[in-house]
Order: C-alpha cells, then structure tokens, then sequence
C-alpha cells in the first residue's frame, strides 16, 4: 500500500476497530481527595470521570513469558513455571485523556465474568502515528475491598 492509501484508509481501520469494542468501561482518576459516605461513615477516595464509552479487553501473550512461581504465588520460593498472560485494554483512538494509573471499570461486557473487573492502566503501548485504537497495558485489582481504588 501506498502512503496515500494507507492515510485514506486509517479513518476506516479506525472505526472499524471500535466496532470490536463491546464492552464498556468507566475510566477514572483519583483527585487525591477523600469524602466520607454519610449513610456509613467510611471515608472513600474521590475520583473523576476521565472516559466512559466502549472498549475492548483482552488478553495476549503466554508461554513466551514465563516466571517462576510456587503454588501459593510466591515468587521467592522456586516452584513450577507459569504462563504469564498479560491483560490489554483497547480504547478509541479518540481518548487522549487517559493517564497510566487511572482505573477502568468494566461496567458491562458480553463476558459476565469481566463485568465489574477493575484494571489500573499501566502504560500506553500504541503510541504510534498510525494507530488505529489506544492500547494500554492493564493490570487487574483484586476484589479485597482494600482502599486504594475509587
């Protein structure tokens, strides 16, 4: 492909790879502020809307990627080999407000089992000229009810 054909074509790709997309997310940022719920008296932290659209999660990698880990997860005790997957979120190339260490929120998803999944962006890995969605490198926050998430 030409140059020429490959700028006309890139408003196409982009769409599209929104169209793939399907699940929504609520991408947020914490202000450093905390409020306190009136009906339970625990302090939460604040946060602000920064993007709340479709997106697309997913996994890639494996084998290729592999660490040493026991059976309880711990690392310093030499156990079997894992695959290591790393988790991917796509969002359209339209967010640029996104930073790494806001928290996306799957609010609805085809795959139930994403549905309330909260991933803190890591890095952006589709910083190229070309780019037909922003991909970050996203890593899952457990469920413990810790404090360190909106």
């Amino acid at each position: 492909m030409s140059m020429s054909e490959i700028l006309t074509a890139l408003p196409q790709m982009q769409q599209l790879a929104e169209q793939l997309m399907t699940d929504t997310v609520r991408v947020e940022r914490l202000t450093g502020r905390m409020s306190v719920d009136p009906e339970t008296g625990l302090s939460e932290p604040e946060s602000t809307l920064v993007y709340e659209g479709p997106a697309k999660v997913q996994t890639y990698g494996g084998i290729a990627q592999q660490s040493s880990a026991s059976a309880t997860g711990d690392t310093s005790n030499l156990g079997g080999v894992v695959p290591v997957w790393s988790l991917r979120l796509d969002l359209p190339i339209s967010v640029v407000g996104a930073r790494s260490g806001d928290i996306a929120i799957v609010v609805a998803s085809r795959d139930a089992a994403l549905a309330g999944a909260r991933l803190r962006l890591i890095n952006l890995q589709s910083e190229k000229t070309y780019a037909t969605a922003r991909r970050w490198n996203v890593q899952e926050i457990p469920h413990d009810g810790g404090g360190d998430a909106p």
